[in-house]
């Protein structure tokens, strides 16, 4: 979903900034070796598929790396600029996670999950497909005029469909690594440094290759901030919509994503169909402090950088099954980025994950009032919590989403100012953050709804060795397959506000109450 909610955000470094520190060697994708709180930001273009009733879009992004996981893979938050003005989307960008192929061996980085919305419904896919090493002659390639002695290897699929990959190292070669993606999401690698060609055979045979990527050029000019530069360029073959289509990438260490400049265009008469060029970015060198560049309102504005904080996870399957063994971590505030967001670093202390550390930019989601959407209806009224009474505002709004499918979302505001905790209001379909003044909030949208009210504003919980005064609010999400009942409790007296959650829930695939809590608390000094 991309509909959108206004943030001004601040421009910085410009474009190959000369002190920019060297990435550091990549794991398993093109963000990879990047520190939270990098950005890139481009020119974008798409040409609209009529088929689908879809119209050109050009358009300037920023794309920030907001998370990274324990296996390597990383989230992006993304931004558009309209009428002077940094957008967010409505969701993340996704987390690039792929297997890496080198001279090693395949690395399989756990199951790769897909979110994929095919115009009438969300499906997941999730490769587990395993993998045989073949050892073939070498060969020798001619590249951009230059001759590459190669060793080749190939690798077919032992389950699931039966395919397979054929790959060509390149001796003395070394690009920057990036994503490739072969049958639409089906396989998803981060190509090896020194691999300089890849065939892709649907089926297990030398019929007919499904696929072709390759390195067509070591030095392609291209201008960068006007100044002519030479790039390596790796041109993939692509089903773009009904086309058969070429992606043609000028590949890059020096900044997130690798990604200097990117190009599909038709396969039978050159037409462009999209591209994206980047600007400027940021490579984030390390936190700062909120006196250097301020601090963006978070559950961690007004606590020191240094505050630690211990959570606990219990989930109790339904039925007559044991709960599982809590899984604990810490997250501990690190400082700031450029832009002014938390640094958050997690490391998991009990649990399937114990030892693991993780990198997070805390981006809350502005307010759903926000969103780019047109007001429907506006009503004053009262609403009971407990013993009060409150003088509120109740604002519904039409909106639609990047498929173009019309949902509703409204607001239960209170008239007058409360300083209630800023909180997240959440699900596949909707992401954003509940203001201040917010009583509740509900969202509808293709047969799925999701809604919150506050039910009462100050009662007490015993947490962390003291008694806080929390707001608790009660949460219902419902959709053709699944429910969730939540409970939660929030403090501005907490780091991070979160104090307590319970979550039940009901579905075809999962059941069960999952109940996360703060133990611990430790200030930064």
């Amino acid at each position: 979903m991309r509909t959108v909610l206004l943030m001004l955000m601040v421009c910085a470094n410009c474009l190959l900034a000369a002190d920019a520190p060297p990435a550091e060697v990549p794991c398993n994708n093109d963000w990879s070796g990047f520190p939270v709180g990098s950005w890139i930001e481009a020119s974008y273009y798409n040409r609209g598929d009529p088929e689908y009733k879809a119209k050109d879009r050009e358009e300037t992004l920023r794309m920030y790396l907001t998370d990274i996981g324990a296996d390597g893979g990383v989230t992006m938050n993304t931004f558009s600029k309209a009428d002077k003005k940094w957008v967010r989307h409505l969701y993340r960008s996704g987390t690039q996670t792929g297997a890496v192929v080198n001279l090693n061996g395949w690395r399989n980085y756990g199951d790769r999950e897909h979110i994929i919305y095919d115009g009438k419904s969300v499906k997941k896919y999730v490769d587990d497909i395993q993998w045989k090493e073949e050892k073939l002659p070498d060969e020798v390639l001619e590249i951009g005029g230059k001759r590459v002695q190669c060793q080749v290897r190939e690798w077919k699929s032992t389950e699931g469909e039966h395919q397979k990959l054929r790959f060509w190292f390149g001796k003395d070669v070394k690009l920057p690594m990036h994503m490739d993606r072969f049958g639409g999401h089906v396989l998803t690698l981060c190509v090896d440094p020194q691999v300089v060609k890849i065939v892709w055979y649907a089926k297990d045979d030398d019929a007919s290759p499904s696929s072709t990527s390759r390195l067509v050029s070591f030095a392609e000019p291209l201008t960068v901030a006007g100044k002519e530069r030479q790039f390596p360029v790796w041109v993939s073959d692509l089903q773009f919509g009904q086309s058969r289509a070429e992606n043609k990438i000028w590949l890059s260490d020096e900044l997130p994503g690798r990604r200097m400049k990117n190009e599909i265009r038709r396969k039978d008469d050159g037409t462009l169909l999209q591209s994206t060029t980047v600007q400027s970015f940021h490579v984030q060198a390390k936190p700062r402090t909120p006196a250097d560049v301020g601090l963006k309102a978070t559950g961690w504005t007004g606590f020191q950088v240094g505050t630690r904080v211990t959570y606990s996870l219990t989930q109790k399957p339904a039925g007559d099954k044991p709960a599982d063994k809590p899984r604990v971590w810490t997250v501990t505030y690190l400082g700031v980025c450029d832009d002014g967001y938390p640094i958050l670093q997690t490391k998991q202390v009990e649990g399937p994950s114990a030892g693991i550390e993780t990198m997070v930019l805390e981006m809350p989601w502005p307010e759903l009032i926000e969103i780019n959407a047109s007001l429907k209806t506006s009503k004053e009224g009262v609403q009971k919590i407990a013993a009060a009474e409150f003088p509120t505002i109740l604002n519904i709004y039409d909106m639609k989403d990047e498929w173009d499918r019309p949902w509703q979302a409204a607001l239960l505001l209170a008239k007058e100012p409360l300083k209630l905790p800023r909180r997240d209001f959440s699900c596949w379909f909707v992401e954003s953050t509940l203001s201040e003044n917010t009583l509740g909030a509900s969202a509808l949208v293709d047969g799925q709804s999701l809604a919150r009210k506050v039910v009462a504003i100050d009662e007490e919980i015993a947490i962390a060795g003291q008694t806080v005064k929390c707001v608790k609010e009660e949460e219902a999400l419902k959709s053709p397959t699944r429910e969730r009942h939540a409970v939660y409790w929030h403090s501005l007296q907490i780091p991070g506000s979160l104090v307590k959650s319970v979550v039940e829930t009901k579905g075809k695939s999962d059941s069960g109450t999952t109940t996360k809590e703060v133990t611990s608390i430790e200030l930064g000094k």
